[in-house]
């Protein structure tokens, strides 16, 4: 992850970071390599390593019919759309799950038992998560932005990194659903040992 040093306004414009902090996403099950509706992410923090700074851009050829019907937070519908997803686990914390879709809904959710008798139920996990989408006529953005004061109380490092995944399910065009990712697991984007390792550069 990179340190952003500008002001932070979570505004799904991720054209302020730098371009060659873009990382391409790939194809997450076996198949092909991704030739259409390439997926791009950044990975960021903020200087103070207060929050985690997550850019997606998904491009899409058939924006007119991107699959976006979940209109509520926290409700289970939004893994039927085309959706943005972040894992992260850390040293002192098993993972946090936070998911946006074309609606900009959110779904965050940690699965660390300290969390979870703190919290009633790993859904009622709510740290303050916030989120931007912008449409475009070949593609779809997502700015993430997820406080870190529940995730670890020290930044990651090259020594002692945190684990992250971040996965698109797409579903426009009656794929099925295809999954690109940071990190393929030939699986479920919870795949733990498959993670990458995320720290500060």
């Amino acid at each position: 992850a990179h340190v952003y040093k500008g002001p932070v306004k979570i505004d799904g414009d991720i054209d302020k970071y730098p371009k060659e902090w873009r990382v391409p996403l790939k194809k997450h099950r076996g198949g092909a390599a991704v030739e259409t509706n390439k997926t791009e992410v950044v990975l960021a923090m903020t200087p103070d390593y207060s929050s985690l700074l997550i850019g997606a851009i998904c491009h899409e050829t058939q924006m007119d019919k991107l699959k976006a019907d979940c209109a509520l937070k926290d409700t289970f519908s939004i893994f039927d759309d085309d959706v943005v997803e972040i894992y992260v686990n850390t040293p002192e914390r098993s993972y946090f799950k936070v998911v946006v879709n074309p609606n900009n809904v959110i779904w965050d959710e940690s699965t660390d038992a300290t969390i979870v008798e703190r919290d009633t139920l790993p859904i009622l996990w709510n740290p303050g998560t916030q989120s931007a989408v912008k449409k475009y006529a070949d593609r779809w953005t997502a700015e993430i932005m997820i406080p870190t004061r529940d995730l670890c109380s020290k930044p990651p490092t090259e020594t002692a990194p945190w684990g992250i995944q971040v996965g698109r399910s797409r579903f426009t065009g009656g794929t099925g659903g295809v999954g690109y990712s940071i990190a393929p697991a030939d699986g479920p984007y919870r795949t733990l040992n498959k993670w990458g390792d995320l720290y500060v550069k």
